[in-house]
């Protein structure tokens, strides 16, 4: 298996930005699901309630939760690997960075509240959606931008493991 990415030249960028694509990819998914809201009687709080409930089981809900979640796998990653830019430094900087982790474990681990609290927290915040794509589109900046540039500067440090074109 290393030799074959080191053949291939997969860095740990490479490999962050697998992830990248997959947390882009829900919220692709996320996107094509949403559809015009159901018009309930607002007055009636059963109705209501149903309503929040049928989230954590529809497709958007579901592609949400897997796209907040799989995002912050990539700013776990980003963060290992001490990666920086300026637009996602800013980004994380922000409190919801915390309310994302905690939405990632809501997503990813058992809690026997069907209404979890560290799902809830970050999806109350007013900025948390605005907030998710900016670092989503921020991140896809990041790796259109420095993949290219990583991949020449390791192919001329090693260019016994660059590819040779064919004839």
């Amino acid at each position: 298996v290393e030799q074959i990415e080191r053949s291939f030249m997969v860095s740990p960028l490479m490999t962050l930005h697998r992830y990248f694509m997959a947390a882009n990819r829900m919220r692709e998914c996320f996107r094509a699901s949403l559809r015009p809201p159901t018009v309930w009687d607002s007055t009636n709080p059963i109705a209501a309630m149903a309503s929040f409930l049928v989230m954590h089981a529809d497709d958007y809900g579901i592609f949400m939760f897997y796209w907040y979640s799989s995002l912050h796998v990539v700013v776990e990653g980003y963060t290992t690997l001490r990666l920086s830019d300026p637009n996602i430094d800013a980004l994380l900087a922000s409190p919801l960075k915390n309310k994302l982790y905690d939405c990632r474990n809501g997503t990813f681990h058992f809690h026997k509240d069907y209404l979890n609290k560290k799902l809830l927290q970050f999806m109350a915040d007013k900025d948390s959606i605005p907030w998710a794509n900016q670092l989503t589109d921020a991140f896809g900046d990041f790796f259109l931008r420095e993949l290219p540039k990583r991949h020449r500067e390791q192919a001329q440090a090693n260019p016994s493991t660059t590819p040779k074109p064919r004839p």
